[in-house]
């Protein structure tokens, strides 16, 4: 059985939590431009009040003890310890998804950030939690916000009620819970993927964003034998493909346009956690050959999802990852030796492995009560290194929307992918922030 992952440390004089498998990953990648911030936001019908969201912000720290924290180091680990400083709401700056200050800081690492737009967005760490943890969170400090406004929200089995006892369930690592050590483990080795690489700017996020009809994507995506989700990668994966053909670099040139994709393991194995669980994927797409249509692309993609949205593949997967975590070379080497190994993994078998990452996010749902004050919503994937292009997409309702964020204020390959939905007949309207 996992440890706990909740304990006392005297030498801390706190509470610490442990960090899941993947969490631990975050900090020793972490660099001065980037550090792993995502944002997702909501967009409510009216104005947003600042005062009543910061008290909002402060009631919701007993509710998730394990997001309102801070990154201790210990001898061995990394470990979270409880914050004290919740003044973490801001208005917004214009630089989405800025690094955060992971030590010797008092307060969380997640910040919450309103506009005069009427967005309430949330920007987290990764390590503290994966979309299903921090969506669920804004799903729940917006009900208690608008609640303070006079709304009434109800229960529903889509939103956490934050008038219950925070569960052990949601802060268990469920990688460990269904690692098994005498399991098949996959094999990870994969030749470098094609990288774009535009002018890049420090200290900067662009996002291109189009709002797309639900139904225009579905009836598009079954006149292609498709999922929506599987005709986002083969549209996005073309742009790409084309994009490359006019590099220089030859040796650039050769690899193949990689798309990264991540899985929310919770489809297949039961778990209340919302901490991290999800595993990657990787989608090539013009190996052997460049490919002009996504008709093309679409048959290798649903080739790869088969194997890839398997129980038998994810296990293996699941596995590998759990079993480099937990070796003794690793568990019982001081945390100051575990950083270059973790970065020397991470170049073999991490963000040098994909020239993007495509996040589908999937359906939100919110209780009914909920949904009448949001209009919209959406995600940014923060920078990461080398990749300079990141994308997300997403439904609500009636409507799908889909972001685009670059460090680099070029955004033609974002245009020419808008482009490209626009020429198989989808209508959409696309912002833009440069």
């Amino acid at each position: 059985m996992p440890k706990d992952v909740k304990f006392f440390s005297k030498k801390a004089n706190a509470y610490l939590y442990r960090l899941d498998v993947a969490a631990n990953i975050y900090p020793a990648l972490s660099k001065k431009e980037f550090n792993n911030v995502y944002r997702i936001s909501f967009k409510l019908n009216a104005p947003i009040d600042a005062e009543v969201l910061k008290k909002a912000v402060v009631l919701l720290a007993p509710r998730f003890p394990a997001m309102y924290v801070q990154l201790y180091r210990g001898f061995l680990w990394n470990y979270f310890r409880p914050a004290t400083d919740f003044d973490i709401v801001v208005k917004d700056s214009g630089c989405p998804c800025r690094p955060f200050k992971l030590y010797d800081n008092e307060k969380p690492l997640f910040r919450i950030i309103y506009d005069d737009d009427n967005n309430i967005c949330a920007e987290f760490f990764h390590s503290v939690a994966d979309g299903v943890g921090s969506f669920a969170y804004l799903k729940t400090l917006c009900a208690k916000y608008l609640e303070m406004r006079g709304a009434k929200i109800e229960k529903s089995p889509d939103l956490l009620d934050y008038n219950d006892e925070p569960s052990p369930a949601e802060h268990e690592d469920a990688y460990l819970r269904y690692y098994n050590k005498k399991g098949e483990k996959s094999n990870r080795r994969e030749p470098n993927a094609y990288q774009a690489k535009p002018a890049v700017r420090n200290n900067y996020l662009s996002a291109v964003s189009g709002r797309i009809n639900t139904d225009q994507v579905k009836a598009v995506a079954k006149a292609h034998n498709c999922s929506i989700y599987e005709l986002m990668l083969a549209v996005y994966g073309l742009t790409l493909v084309e994009s490359k053909q006019s590099v220089k670099d030859s040796r650039n040139k050769r690899r193949p346009v990689r798309i990264c994709t991540p899985i929310n393991m919770r489809q297949f194995f039961e778990t209340k956690s919302l901490k991290n669980f999800v595993l990657i994927t990787n989608f090539d797409i013009d190996l052997g050959y460049t490919p002009t249509t996504i008709d093309e692309i679409i048959p290798g993609i649903q080739e790869k999802s088969k194997k890839f949205w398997s129980k038998d593949y994810l296990v293996k997967s699941l596995n590998r990852n759990c079993q480099d975590a937990t070796m003794p070379l690793t568990s019982f080497s001081p945390r100051v030796l575990k950083i270059p190994v973790i970065k020397i993994a991470a170049t073999l078998f991490g963000e040098n492995k994909y020239t993007t990452c495509l996040t589908n996010v999937g359906l939100q749902k919110f209780p009914k009560s909920l949904e009448e004050y949001i209009t919209d919503l959406n995600v940014y994937v923060g920078p990461t290194h080398p990749n300079a292009l990141n994308c997300a997409f997403m439904g609500l309702k009636d409507m799908v929307r889909i972001t685009i964020t670059s460090v680099s204020d070029d955004i033609t390959i974002q245009n020419k992918f808008f482009e490209k939905l626009s020429s198989l007949g989808l209508d959409f309207e696309v912002s833009v922030r440069v």
